[in-house]
């Protein structure tokens, strides 16, 4: 992983068969960050997705077997009070094309990076916390 910071925001690159959510937890221990957003574009190896389901509160989850592009690669970082590690929650979405020309996409739980993978991150200039709600039983904002 490389990344300099330009003005308010960050340059991140990552680097062929780096794991990408773990990437970002070492860049935001690395930079003493919590909270911010982020874009990206690049491939990425056997990426392991989700879809959440509300009225199961948990995601569906799959993993894509092969190499592919990320056409979309988006999401925060927040706080998250109840983490004993001190680890920011990464909340990330991902869209890929496959090689029919079609796309899927949902949650990112964690993939390798193929090739390369170009990412912006703007810090917040506060902690955005999170908190879980019991009604969907999962992680939301609770203080922005």
């Amino acid at each position: 992983m490389i990344y300099k910071k330009s003005g308010n925001f960050y340059v991140i690159g990552l680097s062929d068969s780096e794991k990408i959510i773990e990437s970002i937890q070492k860049f935001l221990k690395e930079e003493n960050l919590n909270s911010g957003f982020f874009w990206a574009i690049g491939g990425v190896r056997n990426p392991h997705i989700g879809v959440f389901d509300p009225l199961k509160g948990d995601f569906n989850k799959t993993v894509i077997k092969g190499i592919y592009e990320v056409v979309s690669f988006h999401g925060n970082t927040s706080v998250n009070p109840d983490n004993d590690n001190n680890e920011s929650f990464i909340h990330a979405h991902i869209s890929i094309a496959l090689k029919d020309f079609s796309v899927v996409g949902g949650h990112l739980f964690d993939s390798e990076v193929a090739v390369a993978f170009e990412m912006i991150f703007l810090p917040t200039k506060f902690p955005i916390i999170r908190e879980f709600d019991p009604t969907f039983r999962v992680m939301l904002w609770s203080y922005v």
